[in-house]
């Protein structure tokens, strides 16, 4: 069977929240349960799985994930946030979704400072 079989049948309602302009959120530490390790791989399953856009997607992983955690000081880039992010191997961002299996960061910053840099 498909690994992706293993997801449950149900679906979030993502036309009814996108209707009434709900903003949604993705995480990757719901529960002690939860097999999703990856951000990446959770902005790949809400647009493959979910029918959420790309940029729905990446905007539920950032800014919508803070705002749904109270944090006012992260999610976005603007000045005096904190600046942690990621440069993905990318060309454009509907290219999330459909290229399982490799991780696609190119540069995580945390804090201001580059932890990691690998070419494709």
């Amino acid at each position: 069977a498909s690994a992706l079989a293993t997801f449950s049948p149900s679906r979030p309602p993502v036309n009814m929240l996108r209707e009434a302009r709900v903003p949604m959120a993705l995480g990757t530490d719901f529960s002690a349960n939860s097999l999703m390790p990856s951000m990446q791989t959770a902005i790949d399953l809400a647009v493959y799985l979910y029918g959420l856009t790309p940029l729905e997607a990446i905007a539920a992983a950032t800014v919508n994930a803070a705002v749904s955690l109270g944090l006012n000081d992260v999610g976005s880039l603007e000045p005096g946030y904190a600046a942690d992010l990621v440069v993905w191997d990318l060309e454009r961002p509907s290219e999330f979704g459909y290229q399982w299996g490799r991780d696609r960061a190119l540069v995580v910053v945390k804090g201001g400072r580059a932890l990691r840099r690998e070419l494709p």
